[in-house]
């Protein structure tokens, strides 16, 4: 699912984001697509990291209330 721009609902809204860092330093990135279950976002990020290209994630867990 996308990072939700607007949240109206009553109950609290909680999903999970990852930020890649590149081998090389610099900025990490965050990805723009969010995961509804730590499980899920954390085989994504081990997915990502064995492409090479990275050498850490960061998994932020992120909760949406009023």
């Amino acid at each position: 699912m996308k990072e939700p721009k607007e949240y109206k609902g009553k109950e609290t809204l909680v999903y999970f984001s990852i930020t890649l860092w590149p081998i090389g330093g610099g900025y990490g990135t965050t990805l723009k697509t969010v995961y509804k279950t730590a499980n899920g976002a954390e085989r994504k990020a081990i997915a990502e990291m064995k492409s090479g290209l990275w050498k850490e994630a960061t998994i932020r867990e992120n909760s949406v209330f009023y």
